[in-house]
């Protein structure tokens, strides 16, 4: 784990994936709050890896980019790389924590019927957290404590055995959301979906155009255009200006980036219609958005 930094920095701190390195455990980490630390409180940092936290008991506060979600007993909490968040609380929750690469999310997908796990886990993290009722946590939670015994375990096959245990309790979460019956995708355009939205919210450098994630993805911009609005109901470019937004305000919220450093990173070449943007998407403008964060955020410290 990195060394706790200032709340405001020149970059947003990043957490490299720091697991096992034994064949049998590459790639993944299983454990209690008390055998994997959770981050101090205060600390905004992203991931190069995914994270699941089940909070069994506790207080306090998640903070997921720019959404603060109370801590509840029961509740879920999927992370996936890149998403800036903190921790509030006077004494760490208990539960389970698993974190996992993305090598070790698909490396068993030989079979197109588990090719969606990504799409899980983008579905999942989209909602911020899962409160589950007493009877959705007896039929789930279970699933993660097998994988932690695995990985205690660590004897023969225990890496097949996770993984087949993470696919399907993150199948077994998805049922829980609001809709999720109602997206049915062939397994091509799951896969297509699955990389065009990696692409996008995993991206390294300046958000590209449509036409430019069609190219690296080798389909046309009708087809991506068509595939991403049947099993999203968005179009690739209202995803990417999505990602853009959220990025800019993980941007403007942590760190001391000024605008002009903010909009050239994100792809715009021009500030003022960054700007514009970045009012049109939220309603407000860059330096607005910035002091009434800080100020929100300087009052709950």
């Amino acid at each position: 784990m990195l060394t706790p930094t200032p709340a405001r920095r020149a970059a947003v701190p990043v957490d490299e994936f720091t697991g096992a390195v034994m064949a049998r455990l590459a790639g993944v980490e299983a454990g209690t709050t008390s055998e994997i630390d959770l981050p101090p409180p205060g600390w905004a940092h992203r991931h190069t890896f995914y994270q699941v936290v089940y909070v069994a008991e506790g207080r306090g506060a998640h903070h997921i980019d720019c959404e603060t979600y109370e801590l509840h007993p029961g509740t879920l909490f999927f992370l996936r790389p890149e998403q800036v968040h903190s921790w509030d609380y006077a004494d760490p929750p208990t539960g389970v924590i698993i974190v996992f690469t993305d090598e070790f999310l698909h490396s068993q997908q030989s079979r197109e019927d588990v090719s969606r796990v990504s799409e899980l886990f983008y579905d999942l993290a989209d909602v911020g957290e899962l409160r589950l009722t007493p009877a959705e946590a007896r039929r789930i939670v279970p699933i993660l404590k097998d994988i932690v015994r695995e990985y205690r375990a660590s004897e023969d096959d225990c890496r097949s055995v996770m993984q087949a245990h993470l696919h399907i309790f993150l199948a077994r979460a998805h049922r829980l959301l609001p809709g999720s019956s109602e997206r049915p995708m062939t397994n091509r355009a799951t896969l297509l979906v699955r990389q065009f939205t990696e692409l996008v919210t995993q991206r390294r450098g300046p958000f590209q155009t449509v036409r430019a994630y069609s190219d690296s993805l080798g389909v046309t911009p009708s087809h991506l255009a068509e595939t991403v609005k049947s099993s999203t109901g968005r179009t690739p470019g209202q995803i990417i200006r999505g990602a853009q937004t959220v990025e800019a305000q993980r941007l403007l919220l942590h760190t001391d980036k000024n605008i002009a450093q903010i909009a050239y990173e994100l792809g715009f070449k021009d500030t003022a219609y960054f700007g514009r943007f970045f009012k049109r998407e939220t309603g407000v403008t860059p330096g607005e958005f910035r002091r009434s964060a800080r100020e929100v955020a300087a009052a709950t410290a």
